[in-house]
C-alpha cells in the first residue's frame, strides 16, 4: 500500500524497486475502462502468459490494483480491478477519472523523435495507441441505426475500421471517411497552435511544429461501378511532423521545412516539441468537473537544466490546482532538484500571504506533497521487495550511505537514530521509564523489552539489537567504515527495522473522540453513556501474519459528556481515570445495579458493546 493521504507525490527510486510499476498499475487500472473483462482477468490470471503478478507471489490468485479516491465531501469509495473482481466500470467514476487524467514518461515521449534519418515522423500510431481514448472530437460519430453518438476519438477510429469493410455503399462510406478525416483535421490544428505557443512562449526555443495529415482512406471502385467490394482494410491517416526555423539570422527565403528534425535538432529540443505536444493534449481535453491526476515517470530525463525548471513552473503554476501530481524519478539529482523547486514554489507562496517565520516558509510544501523514496529490499526470506520510505528519514539516509554513497559509519549512526525514531513512536510515553532519562537506544530498548513483554511480542529481535548496539550501533566502533563485517551485521539491522515496522499499535478510537456503550436491564430499560478518550483505545498487530488484538489490561482515562435514560438525555458530569474497558463497565453495572435496583444484563462481548460515535464497534474497527 502507497499512502497518498490526498496529496501529490514525488518518488525517487532506484532501478528496479517498483518504481514503474506504480506508473503502470495505475495505467492499467484506468485503462480497464476500455478493455473487455477477459483481457483485465488475464493480468491477473497465474496461468497466463502475459500476467503481471509478482513472480515471488505466494499467493497468486489474490493479486489486484486497488485505488481508494476521495470526494470533496471526504466519502471514500474503493474501485479494484483483479481476476475476481471488476469495479471500475460500474459507474462513471473512473470512466471520468481515466478521460480527464494523463500518463507520461520518458518513453512514450521519446517516441515521438525516435525515427531514422530517412524517415518521416509519422505520429498516428503514437495517436492510435496511446492517445486515441483520451481525445475528443467536436462532432459525434453516430453509427448506422443509431440516433446519438460518441465524441470519443478512438470509438471513431475502430468503428471506422471494423464498420467501413462491411458497407456496400460508397456514399455511406466517404461520408463517414469525411467526418473523421475533418475532426481529426481540425483537432490537430488546435494543438499545433496550442505545442507551438509550448515550444515558443514557455521553452523559448526559436522554431515551430507543423502537422501534414494525409487522409484515412478505402480502396472504392470507379463512379460506375458498385457495389463497394468488402472486407477490404480502411488505410489509416498519417499524421507527419515537421519544424520550421523562427530564427532571423535564416533568410526569409530559405527557410524551409525541416523533414528529418531528429536529425536537426539534438534530443533537449525533441524532447521539448515531445512534452508540448503531450501538454497540448492535456489542456485540449479538460474537463472542470472531472477527477484529475497527472502521473509523470522521468519525464525530465532528457531535458536540459534550464528546460526542466521551465516544466517544473508550468506543473506547478498550471496543472498543481487541478490534478493530483505523481511525479517519478529514478535519478537523484532530478529527485533531488524537482523537491527544492516545490519547497521554494510554497515557500513564496506563505512568503507572499505574510508568513515570516523561515522554518515555516520551508515545510508549507509538506502539507501538499508527500516525498517518498523507494529501494529493492528483501523480506524475512530473502524475497525481494520494494521498500517505500519517506524522503529525508533516518532510514533512508542508511539506505544511502549503504548502497549509493558507501559509508559503512555513517549508515550505521542512522540506522542507530531510525531505530530511536521507531521506539520513540511506537512505544507509549507512559511506558518509557529507562529512556526518560536517556532519550537513547539503550533507555529504549529496555522500554521496549517491557513494553513487548506486556503485549506477548517475540523479544527475539531485541536480544539481537542488544548484541548490535555494542559493534555495528555504536558511533565509536567504526575504525573501517567499508568493512565487510559491518557490513553484513547493518543487513541483518535493515531486516530487524523492517520487521519492526510491521508491528502496528493504532488508535482505532483516539484521545479526544467520542466513544459510547450502553447496559440493558431484566426490567426493560436502557442506559447509554458517551464518554470522551483521555487517550487512545489501541489496536495491535505484531507482523503481517498474526491476528489482530486488543489488550484487555489496557486502562485509559474517561470523561462522561452524556447519559440517556431510554433516549431520554439526562444532565451529567464526572470522569473515571485509570480503568480498562471491563472495569467502566462492570462500575457503571454496579451503579445501575445500586441506585436504579435493577438488574443488568450482562454483556460477555465488551469490544461489541463499546463503539464510536458513529456507531461501529470495536469489533468492527479492527481494520488490520
Amino acid at each position: 500500500p502507497i499512502n497518498f493521504d490526498s496529496k501529490h507525490l514525488i518518488v525517487y527510486g532506484e532501478n528496479g524497486s517498483g518504481k514503474s510499476s506504480l506508473y503502470w498499475a495505475l495505467y492499467t487500472f484506468m485503462q480497464s475502462i476500455f478493455k473487455e473483462n477477459v483481457e483485465i482477468r488475464k493480468y491477473f490470471e497465474p496461468k497466463h502468459p502475459e500476467n503481471l503478478i509478482n513472480r515471488f507471489s505466494t499467493e497468486p490468485s489474490n493479486s489486484s490494483i486497488q485505488v481508494e479516491l476521495k470526494d470533496e465531501t471526504g466519502t471514500t469509495i474503493l474501485k479494484e480491478i483483479s481476476l475476481n473482481e471488476i469495479s471500475t466500470k460500474v459507474d462513471d467514476v473512473i470512466r471520468e477519472l481515466t478521460l480527464g487524467s494523463d500518463f507520461i514518461n520518458h518513453h512514450t515521449l521519446s517516441r515521438i523523435y525516435a525515427y531514422y534519418h530517412k524517415e518521416e515522423i509519422n505520429l498516428f500510431d503514437i495517436f492510435e495507441y496511446e492517445l486515441l481514448a483520451f481525445i475528443t472530437f467536436k462532432n459525434p460519430l453516430v453509427k448506422e441505426g443509431e440516433e446519438t453518438g460518441s465524441e470519443n476519438a478512438e470509438s471513431w477510429w475502430e468503428y471506422i475500421k471494423a464498420a467501413i469493410p462491411t458497407f456496400e455503399k460508397k456514399e455511406i462510406i466517404e461520408k463517414y471517411l469525411k467526418e473523421f478525416n475533418d475532426n481529426f483535421k481540425s483537432y490537430l490544428n488546435d494543438i499545433t497552435e496550442s505545442t507551438n505557443k509550448y515550444i515558443t512562449d514557455t521553452f523559448k526555443e526559436d522554431f515551430n511544429i507543423k502537422f501534414e495529415y494525409r487522409l484515412a482512406t478505402y480502396p472504392l471502385p470507379p463512379e460506375n461501378e458498385t457495389p463497394v467490394e468488402k472486407g477490404k482494410e480502411v488505410q489509416p491517416p498519417a499524421i507527419v511532423m515537421t519544424v520550421v526555423m523562427l530564427t532571423d539570422k535564416i533568410a526569409e527565403a530559405e527557410k524551409k521545412e525541416i523533414d528529418s528534425p531528429q536529425s536537426f535538432l539534438n534530443e533537449a529540443k525533441l524532447s521539448t516539441i515531445a512534452l508540448a505536444l503531450r501538454l497540448a493534449i492535456l489542456d485540449e481535453k479538460y474537463v472542470e468537473a472531472f477527477p484529475k491526476v497527472l502521473i509523470l515517470d522521468d519525464m525530465l530525463m532528457s531535458m536540459d537544466l534550464s528546460n526542466r525548471e521551465f516544466v517544473l513552473d508550468i506543473i506547478l503554476d498550471n496543472y498543481q490546482a487541478d490534478y493530483q501530481i505523481v511525479f517519478l524519478t529514478h535519478q537523484r539529482g532530478l529527485f533531488e532538484d524537482a523537491k527544492n523547486a516545490i519547497q521554494q514554489h510554497y515557500a513564496e507562496q506563505v512568503k507572499v500571504a505574510g508568513v515570516s517565520e523561515i522554518e515555516k516558509q520551508n515545510s508549507a510544501w509538506l502539507e501538499h506533497w508527500h516525498a517518498y523514496e523507494m529501494y529493492v529490499g528483501e523480506d524475512k526470506n530473502g524475497i525481494p521487495i520494494p521498500k517505500i520510505i519517506p524522503s529525508g528519514d533516518s532510514l533512508q539516509k542508511a539506505i544511502f550511505y549503504f548502497k549509493e554513497n558507501i559509508d559503512y559509519s555513517a549508515c550505521g549512526n542512522n540506522l542507530r537514530s531510525a531505530l530511536e525514531e521507531f521506539f520513540k513512536r511506537f512505544i507509549p510515553d507512559a511506558r518509557k521509564k529507562a529512556s526518560k532519562e536517556k532519550q537513547m537506544l539503550d533507555g529504549l530498548l529496555k522500554d521496549a523489552r517491557d513494553y513487548f513483554s506486556y503485549l506477548g511480542f517475540n523479544t527475539t529481535v531485541l536480544d539481537k539489537l542488544d548484541r548490535y548496539l555494542k559493534r555495528a550501533l555504536n558511533k565509536a566502533s567504526h575504525h573501517n567504515p567499508k568493512a565487510d563485517f559491518y557490513k553484513k551485521e547493518l543487513e541483518d539491522i535493515f531486516r530487524i527495522i523492517e520487521f519492526l515496522r510491521e508491528m502496528r499499535n493504532d488508535g482505532t478510537i483516539k484521545t479526544n473522540d467520542l466513544m459510547k456503550f450502553a447496559v440493558s436491564t431484566s426490567e426493560g430499560n436502557n442506559y447509554e453513556y458517551v464518554v470522551k478518550l483521555l487517550d487512545d483505545i489501541q489496536l495491535y498487530k505484531e507482523n503481517s501474519e498474526a491476528a489482530s488484538f486488543y489488550k484487555p489490561e489496557d486502562k485509559h482515562s474517561y470523561g462522561l459528556v452524556a447519559y440517556f435514560e431510554n433516549a431520554q438525555e439526562h444532565p451529567v458530569n464526572g470522569e473515571q481515570r485509570n480503568k480498562t474497558l471491563k472495569e467502566l463497565y462492570d462500575f457503571t453495572v454496579a451503579f445501575i445495579k445500586r441506585s436504579k435496583k435493577e438488574t443488568p444484563i450482562i454483556e460477555p462481548d465488551l469490544y461489541l458493546v463499546f463503539k464510536s460515535i458513529e456507531n461501529r464497534s470495536l469489533l468492527q474497527l479492527k481494520t488490520y
